[in-house]
């Protein structure tokens, strides 16, 4: 029997251990004793990447490196997509701008990864947020399309529905943040007038064509016009749009045509550029001033309570969502348009259109309004009005819950100003009152004066 090994290098106990590790599939040689597991022998335990002496000896500075180049890359995308300079409204500009949202959640979580197995705390804090954000980024889009969200929006690009036989030229303007102006351009004349709602005020006005020229367009997240975002709804971007109608058009001077809260942006371009207008009309307008902004809905014929109930339920019941264009008309007839009418019987079917166009969604309405009128602060535009000596025509309806005294005000704030009241008509004069609203405005551009109505 050769006598058992003795010596420091032999270990009773490790070379029991040594015995057992051997027995398991893959075993490591460096967790064998060098008698039993001499240099060149095959790996056969492993501990993870790098075997557990790389674990033992925590990660390289080649490992760091590395997960703070995946920690920054994510960082960095993060930020850029705050700059995001393209559309993502709907269609591949959707999808293009998804794509990189998803590469920064990989990219995020790829980091995470990288910074818990290296033992890295900042770097695997800084990843997890870059995930959240990317997270937040996709959801934003993809929610409003899905039914959880305030808006809605759709995946596909709708093209708008527009009756192109009564409106034969027309296109698009294109603004430096990628919005587009929708314009539709009728008539001949050596005047020319633009008018800011192409989506409405064609029906009655563009008969005026046989006299005059006339440019109506949309305002940007309002008809048939592309906004290139939720943003931007304000009265300073207001009156640039304004002038890049007037200049895409070539026009020096023109008359201007503006209802209801387009009749501040009008007026204001009007004070600014008096040398650039040659007349004005305000059509039901928005009060001068902050203080006379209010609804008296009593004037109005309209108010239906059992409407505005069952709109409620539709709501409630999630029709806003899974059956978006019956809610929009009932939203709009009922609690928009019937309100504000002094005749009931110009009550118009399927509330203008208006739903065919998603500016018009109420959600996205509701919204772009919201921020106009944020926009105006505390507005007060008698002040500085008197600077804008030209002509100027404010028609308004008897029965607007927009209160009449805004309409006076208006006139006594111009030079030469008069008030045209419209006895028994509402926010709609042009639509309860549409021969009569047609004369005035081809008599003021005509240069003179309407006559009274004699109601």
């Amino acid at each position: 029997m050769p006598p058992k090994p003795t010596g420091p290098d032999h270990d009773p106990l490790a070379a029991e251990v040594d015995k057992l590790l051997e027995k398991l599939p893959g075993a490591d040689p460096s967790l064998l004793g060098e008698r039993d597991n001499p240099p060149g022998r095959g790996a056969r335990l492993s501990f993870g990447i790098g075997g557990a002496s790389a674990l033992a000896a925590g990660p390289t500075p080649r490992d760091r490196r590395m997960t703070w180049l995946w920690v920054l890359s994510g960082v960095a995308l993060g930020a850029g997509m705050t700059q995001w300079p393209y559309l993502k409204a709907c269609g591949l500009a959707l999808v293009g701008y998804l794509v990189p949202v998803t590469i920064i959640v990989a990219i995020g979580s790829l980091a995470a990864i990288s910074a818990w197995s290296t033992r890295m705390a900042i770097a695997h804090v800084l990843a997890l947020g870059v995930v959240g954000w990317g997270v937040w980024l996709w959801t934003g889009q993809v929610l409003q399309r899905v039914g959880y969200a305030s808006t809605s929006a759709t995946w596909a690009c709708r093209a708008p529905i527009i009756d192109y036989a009564s409106l034969p030229r027309g296109g698009y303007i294109g603004r430096p943040d990628n919005t587009r102006l929708f314009y539709k351009d009728v008539g001949s004349g050596t005047s020319a007038t633009i008018v800011t709602d192409a989506r409405l005020l064609p029906s009655t006005l563009s008969s005026l064509s046989d006299e005059h020229r006339l440019i109506f367009y949309d305002t940007r997240h309002r008809g048939a016009s592309v906004p290139a975002s939720t943003s931007g709804h304000d009265l300073e971007t207001a009156l640039f749009d304004l002038d890049a109608v007037r200049e895409y058009h070539a026009l020096e001077r023109v008359a201007l045509v503006g209802w209801s809260h387009s009749g501040p942006a009008v007026a204001e371009f009007a004070r600014r550029f008096p040398d650039r207008v040659s007349r004005m009309v305000l059509i039901s307008p928005l009060p001068p001033t902050r203080a006379q902004y209010r609804m008296e809905w009593d004037r109005g014929v309209g108010q239906d309570a059992i409407g505005v109930q069952i709109l409620d339920l539709m709501r409630e019941h999630g029709d806003d969502r899974s059956r978006p264009l019956e809610y929009c008309e009932s939203y709009w007839t009922t609690a928009i348009i019937r309100p504000r009418l002094g005749n009931l019987n110009a009550l118009p079917s399927g509330a203008f259109g208006l739903c065919r166009f998603p500016n018009e969604q109420p959600a996205r309405w509701e919204a772009a309004n919201e921020q106009l009128l944020t926009s105006l602060g505390n507005w007060d535009f008698t002040t500085g009005a008197a600077a804008y000596t030209g002509d100027v025509l404010v028609i308004h309806g008897s029965a607007d819950p927009m209160p009449i005294e805004g309409a006076v005000a208006w006139a006594v704030a111009y030079p030469n100003a008069r008030l045209h009241r419209i006895e028994g008509a509402g926010h709609y004069p042009w639509l309860e009152q549409p021969e009569m609203v047609r004369s005035a405005v081809r008599t003021f551009l005509n240069g003179r004066w309407p006559q009274a109505p004699s109601n």
